[in-house]
């Protein structure tokens, strides 16, 4: 509920900058609906679309205070797991968990900007 906002913004932005006449053409020129989705929306509307679930991401993987009142149970999400791997013991597996986090954010960081370049 947290990140419905930041999606609705971040998509909102990007269907104002969408040229519906694009989709247009294409239903003119016979495509189907799910083609016109793959073939046209879905390309112009991507960096939006990877904005918002990136968005989402980070406020709901941030969002700490909320996991906790919200958790219970046997499942608990992975900000709750290392928040009480801190409070009650410091292990191991909470190096791993963060180690692999800051690996899989340079790796997005790194392939996100290799995209940009290759576009250029």
């Amino acid at each position: 509920m947290l990140a419905i906002p930041y999606v609705v913004v971040t998509l909102a932005a990007g269907f104002q900058r969408f040229d519906w006449r694009l989709d247009d053409a294409a239903r003119v020129m016979g495509a189907s609906p799910l083609r016109r989705i793959t073939s046209v929306v879905l390309p112009l509307l991507m960096a939006s679309v990877t904005a918002a679930f990136l968005f989402a991401f980070l406020v709901s993987f941030d969002d700490l205070t909320i996991a906790i009142f919200v958790s219970g149970g046997i499942n608990s999400t992975l900000p709750k797991q290392m928040w009480d791997d801190i409070q009650l013991a410091i292990t191991p597996t909470l190096a791993a968990v963060s180690t692999t986090l800051v690996i899989l954010i340079a790796l997005v960081v790194a392939i996100s900007s290799w995209l940009k370049r290759r576009a250029r």
